[in-house]
Parts: structure tokens; C-alpha cells; sequence
């Protein structure tokens, strides 16, 4: 589950019609609450990762035979490594 903003909220339920967050707790004084995405919501991670500005990163790793490879990292995957 990836915690995240106010106003990022706002932005999902307002932008996105097949989100599913799950509201955790709210502040009585505040009116502010928390709200996590679960893992397996594609649309809400993508434009959570878009929000926050991430960008495909190439990555170049190396094999046990020796052998470098390139592999692209995708934006969603770069969020789910950070939380």
C-alpha cells in the first residue's frame, strides 16, 4: 500500500473512476485525511506516478554469464521500489 496526499486524493477521485483507496483515518480538527492505493490498482498508480513526476529510467545490469543487459524501469515500478 502506498500512503499518500490531500490533494492527490482529490485529483484520483475526482480523474479516476476505477480507483480504490482506502481512507485509514481522519482528523477531526483538520477535516484532512489519510488515504492509501493498494498495490494491484494499475490506474491509480499510474497517475499517482505521473503526479510525482517519474520517468522510464534505463537501468543496465549484469548477468551471471558476464553479459550486460539494458532493462527500462517503468514509472509504477520506480514508485513501488521508493515506498
Amino acid at each position: 500500500m502506498i500512503k499518500i496526499n490531500q490533494w492527490e486524493a482529490d485529483y484520483l477521485i475526482k480523474n479516476v473512476p476505477t480507483r480504490r483507496l482506502k481512507k485509514a483515518s481522519e482528523r477531526k480538527k483538520h477535516n484532512g485525511k489519510t488515504y492509501y492505493i493498494l498495490c494491484d490498482d494499475a490506474d491509480s498508480l499510474k497517475t499517482i506516478a505521473m503526479l510525482r513526476h517519474y520517468i522510464p529510467v534505463k537501468k543496465t545490469i549484469v548477468s551471471t554469464n558476464g553479459k550486460r543487459k539494458e532493462i527500462i524501469v517503468s514509472p509504477v515500478q520506480q514508485l513501488l521500489n521508493d515506498n
